[in-house]
């Protein structure tokens, strides 16, 4: 342990230039400099938004800053390991990025890795909280149902109130801690609006937005399929209560897939709540399986020194 603390206490940080990129990749894995890679081509991350740790001359730790693509904002902290000599439970190095996620304008910042990691005391003195445990599933074939007289549509056939209005109602009494949370916080219209800005935010195509249709034409349902970090992703799908336990999500994934696969996509991902049962369920009927389980922590930045 002492040893360990002392080599912390020998790091120094900084932040990446564009010149740095040839070293970093010679010292990560080839998973990792692929991880890396894919989140610089797709504009998730920048260079000066990469903190690297240096035990003397030698890398030994990175984080970086992440953000959906044309959000412009920090939005999470993704860890670097490959040929490293793994994590470094360091508050100064979590300090260092969080400084320049605040200096950003960001108002707050998640971290996620695998649920069976260990080293959380510098994330917790950091200020992070547990937010939420998450199961990641994917599917390389949904298996989509049919419902007669059900139908679907591309949400731009809507005006985007309707599809905002849409949203809200899909949200009431979800099992979702994130979605009940921001319900609660902002209220339900508010928490739709964001919903659909950050969806908005994300690269889709918008043929893969679906809205359920009952046969009279009422919405009841939706599926909002978007790029997140360059993987095919479900980033949020909800029906109404009163039509829920009907086999609606599973449509609603079908026809997003029918669609999708058509662009030529192969794989499809989704995550859930680990409280929302019912979501898990609809997934796991629907092809998807369980890839990994994961914890969700939060940083209010707004709340930090208050």
């Amino acid at each position: 342990m002492h040893q360990i603390m002392r080599f912390m206490e020998s790091c120094s940080y900084r932040f990446a230039q564009p010149a740095d990129l040839k070293m970093v990749r010679s010292e990560l894995s080839d998973e990792a400099w692929l991880r890396l890679s894919g989140l610089l081509e797709c504009s998730s991350t920048r260079p000066d938004w990469i903190v690297l740790a240096f035990a003397g001359k030698r890398l030994a730790a990175m984080l970086a800053l992440v953000t959906h693509c044309e959000f412009g904002l920090p939005l999470e902290l993704f860890e670097f390991h490959g040929n490293l000599n793994g994590r470094i439970d360091s508050l100064e190095l979590l300090q260092f990025a969080i400084e320049k996620a605040r200096s950003l304008g960001s108002r707050e910042l998640f971290y996620t890795f695998s649920a069976d990691s260990g080293g959380t005391d510098a994330i917790s003195d950091a200020g992070f909280r547990l937010w939420r445990n998450t199961l990641r599933l994917q599917s390389t074939k949904p298996t989509g149902i049919g419902m007669r007289g059900y139908r679907s549509c591309a949400t731009s056939a809507f005006a985007r109130s309707e599809i905002i209005a849409l949203l809200e109602r899909t949200s009431e009494l979800s099992a979702d801690s994130q979605i009940q949370f921001y319900r609660e916080r902002l209220g339900g219209l508010k928490d739709a609006e964001m919903t659909l800005k950050v969806m908005e935010y994300t690269k889709y195509d918008p043929d893969w937005w679906r809205v359920a249709l009952t046969p009279g034409g009422q919405m009841i349902g939706i599926v909002l399929p978007v790029l997140v970090y360059g993987e095919p992703t479900i980033g949020f799908i909800g029906v109404r209560p009163e039509y829920r336990g009907r086999r609606i999500a599973q449509f609603l994934l079908g026809e997003a897939w029918s669609v999708m696969s058509r662009s030529g996509w192969s794989t499809l991902y989704a995550e859930a709540d680990q409280r929302n049962r019912s979501m898990y369920r609809a997934l796991v009927s629907s092809g998807f399986t369980l890839q990994c389980q994961k914890q969700e922590w939060r940083l209010d930045l707004c709340r930090m020194g208050t």
